[in-house]
């Protein structure tokens, strides 16, 4: 769940949000037109939904070509909007282009 904080503020540009990316790594941000928020920690029951649901879709997808992510990764939908969802299926082949050591 973002948070919104109560006082009004500043759009940040893109670039901004990035480098709070960067120099925050402890937190999760999400950019939504200009305005960033923090991602709060899930609750017990929240991470259990999550958990499950991603068991659920690597099941289903077994044999298929896609990726079942969890939160910890930052989805861009666009060059205004990036966000951290608790769950994203990907079956675009450039989600395979991992940098993982061998």
């Amino acid at each position: 769940m973002a948070i919104e904080p109560s006082i009004p503020y500043e759009r940040m540009s893109f670039e901004e949000y990035l480098a709070l990316v960067v120099h925050d790594p402890e937190h999760a941000y999400e950019y939504l037109d200009g305005r960033v928020y923090m991602m709060t920690g899930g609750s017990p029951d929240h991470v259990i939904i999550g958990s499950n649901l991603n068991a659920l879709l690597q099941t289903f997808l077994r044999g298929r070509r896609c990726i079942v992510y969890n939160s910890d990764v930052y989805i861009q939908l666009s060059e205004q909007y990036r966000v951290c969802p608790d769950v994203t299926v990907s079956c675009d082949p450039r989600a395979f282009k991992r940098n993982i050591p061998e």
